[in-house]
């Protein structure tokens, strides 16, 4: 069964332009690939062999590299679906988020992914074909991935647009801290604490306003997994400015 008629509806593979990386895995013998027509049940399970490697080895600079021949794999050849080929630009695209050469492809491609999410496909069929072996993330988890991705290139402005739509508080905070606009940032934590009480919010009350008593409450608590953080942030704020290097 041949799924080429539907490549015209697949989001688009935004391209790397990297002058010194190549574009594709090239490998030693170009049989490997050319020879490689796997079906799409075949590809959905190279592709869960890529998640239970992303979930059980270490996360290091070589990961990108060693599961790049998996990705590829999905990518290429004839037999491809709208969910399987959309998941695995996702996963390629979680991996080079944390690449500096590829970190701008990998915003551009979460882009493009929400983008064919949110407008009406001409074939809603070719959408389910598969859907629930690809592993397929929600709309809203791949527009939070790029939220975050606009944040690590700067883009504080359009990445606080995407939190406060989806409401992302903790990056909702951390896009006005970025913007300087510390206070509109406790405003957020305090209607979050309104509705529960956690001393994670407590911790970030505390750094937006740079009053004490947020961290002490969150020390009393002699149980607390945030204790060590807390007192190191109050020597920052307490300690320091003493000696003048705040």
């Amino acid at each position: 069964m041949t799924f080429s008629p539907f490549r015209s509806h697949l989001p688009a593979d935004v391209k790397l332009n990297d002058e010194v990386r190549l574009e594709k895995v090239k490998f030693s013998d170009d049989k490997l690939m050319t020879n490689a027509k796997l079906s799409l049940v075949e590809k959905s399970a190279v592709l869960t062999a890529l998640v239970l490697k992303l979930r059980s080895g270490p996360r290091d600079t070589l990961i990108h590299e060693e599961l790049s021949p998996y990705l590829e794999t999905v990518l290429s050849g004839e037999h491809c679906c709208w969910s399987l080929h959309s998941s695995a630009l996702f996963q390629r695209s979680r991996l080079e988020s944390n690449d500096s050469r590829a970190v701008e492809r990998a915003m551009m491609q979460l882009q493009t992914l929400v983008d064919c999410t949110q407008e009406s496909p001409k074939q809603k069929v070719s959408r389910l074909t598969h859907l629930y072996t690809s592993r397929l993330p929600p709309s809203w988890r791949v527009e939070a991935e790029l939220c975050r991705s606009l944040q690590s290139l700067g883009s504080t402005k359009a990445a606080l647009d995407v939190a406060l739509r989806l409401n992302l508080w903790e990056d909702v905070i951390a896009c006005f801290h970025r913007l300087q606009l510390r206070h509109k940032a406790a405003e957020v934590i305090r209607a979050e604490l309104k509705k529960t009480e956690t001393p994670k919010l407590y911790c970030m009350l505390g750094e937006a306003t740079d009053e004490v008593e947020h961290f002490h409450k969150v020390a009393s608590d002699e149980g607390s997994v945030y204790t060590v953080v807390v007192l190191s942030r109050i020597n920052f704020l307490c300690i320091e400015p003493i000696f003048g290097t705040r």
